[in-house]
């Protein structure tokens, strides 16, 4: 089982999610403790990680198998883009 740890730009983002969207994204990361690479997660070609959809938002984070670590660096809007495009 992996730890999550959210940083705090995506905790601000979370906390202004109509909380309907909140609900769903949060378990979705939650889910990440047990399965840190999902079968709708994206490997990230530009920078080092993952994304995974989350109905309207994504999440991008990433993985340290040595540490048993998932950090989720972004949540973000679908059509917002993301810093790897």
């Amino acid at each position: 089982m992996y730890q999550v740890e959210i940083g705090d730009k995506a905790k601000k983002r979370l906390s202004r999610l109509p909380a309907k969207h909140r609900r769903q994204v949060l378990g979705h990361i939650l889910a990440l403790k047990i399965n840190p690479r999902p079968a709708n997660s994206v490997k990230l070609e530009v920078l080092d990680g993952y994304r995974i959809a989350c109905g309207e938002y994504r999440v991008a984070y990433t993985v340290s198998d040595e540490l048993k670590l998932v950090r989720v660096y972004l949540v973000f809007q679908r059509g917002e883009g993301h810093p790897e495009t």
